[in-house]
């Protein structure tokens, strides 16, 4: 499963261990959990990570895409 989104999923600020794409993948042995989140996502952000993911894992069954508004300018309040 291709993992896209924004700083929540990338796990800015974690160990590789505590993201989620690391505990999905402790969570269901046996699934790929690939993560394609970037910090800072704008919607050319998202486009590139599911060309890429796509292009790395040709037989991707799923798109999980995770996204907190609070990454893209001019979408949180003040």
């Amino acid at each position: 499963m291709l993992l896209v989104g924004d700083s929540f999923c990338f796990g800015e600020g974690i160990r590789d261990e505590d993201t989620l794409a690391h505990q999905l993948s402790l969570k269901y042995d046996g699934y790929n959990f690939r993560n394609f989140g970037w910090p800072g996502t704008d919607a050319e952000d998202v486009l590139s990570s599911v060309v890429q993911g796509l292009t790395e894992m040709p037989d991707l069954g799923s798109i999980m895409y995770i996204y907190n508004l609070n990454d893209i300018p001019g979408n949180s309040t003040p």
